[in-house]
C-alpha cells in the first residue's frame, strides 16, 4: 500500500476543494473513497494536524468494545471514528468484527 505524506493528503484535499470528486481521486490514486474522507474529516477537525499518520498505540479492550458501541448505537461511522480518535480504519473494522456481538 502506498504511504501518503501530508503534503500530498492536502494536496488531494486541495483537488477536492476545487470540485474533483472523490471517486475520481480515488480512481486516479488507486485507493479506496473512504480514506479521502477520513483525510477530511480529520483535517476539518484537527487542522493539518489531522493529516500525520496515527500513532501506533495498544487500545484497551474496554476502548475497542467503547468505540464499536458509539458505531452500533449511536449510527457513528466507521470513518468518523477514524477521524475523532485518529485510528486507521483497518483498526476500527477489526474491532468491529471482533467485539459486535459483545456490546
Amino acid at each position: 500500500m502506498r504511504k501518503f505524506t501530508v503534503k500530498d493528503k492536502k494536496k488531494v484535499l486541495d483537488l477536492l476543494h476545487d470540485g474533483m470528486t472523490k471517486n475520481a481521486l480515488a480512481r486516479l490514486l488507486g485507493i479506496e473513497r473512504k480514506r479521502i474522507t477520513i483525510w477530511e474529516l480529520r483535517y476539518k477537525e484537527k487542522g493539518i494536524e489531522g493529516l500525520e499518520p496515527p500513532a501506533r498505540r495498544r487500545y484497551t479492550q474496554a476502548f475497542q468494545r467503547q468505540l464499536v458501541r458509539e458505531h452500533l448505537r449511536n449510527k457513528t461511522s466507521m470513518c468518523e471514528l477514524c477521524a475523532k480518535y485518529n485510528i486507521s480504519l483497518s483498526s476500527v473494522k477489526n474491532w468491529v468484527h471482533k467485539h459486535r456481538d459483545q456490546v
